[in-house]
């Protein structure tokens, strides 16, 4: 799955807030809390990861649910489209 450009900003953003973080960490003086924060971070931005499997996963869904927003559109154009051959009937019509 090739990765969209919306995924690839978002991706950036969340590698530039990671760096952040981490170059944050010096300004923590005990070396230990500094140690163990930085351990808390990698560990938070892991578990949040999402697999390349789940983003497939999503993509599919969105694709799905995308489909039948639109053969329901569709559907509901065709019911509501004024007859074939040009003669609108006045239930058509939005002037009085």
């Amino acid at each position: 799955m090739a990765l969209t450009l919306r995924h690839f900003i978002l991706k950036q953003q969340v590698f530039n807030l990671y760096r952040y973080a981490i170059r944050s960490s010096p300004a923590i003086p005990d070396p230990l809390a500094r140690r163990e924060t930085i351990k808390w971070i990698r560990a938070e931005f892991e578990r949040n990861r999402i697999s390349k499997h789940d983003a497939e996963k999503a993509k599919r869904a969105h694709d799905s649910s995308n489909w039948t927003s639109s053969t329901r559109l569709r559907a509901w154009a065709r019911r509501h489209a004024p007859p074939a051959g040009g003669h609108v009937h006045s239930e058509h019509c939005l002037g009085p």
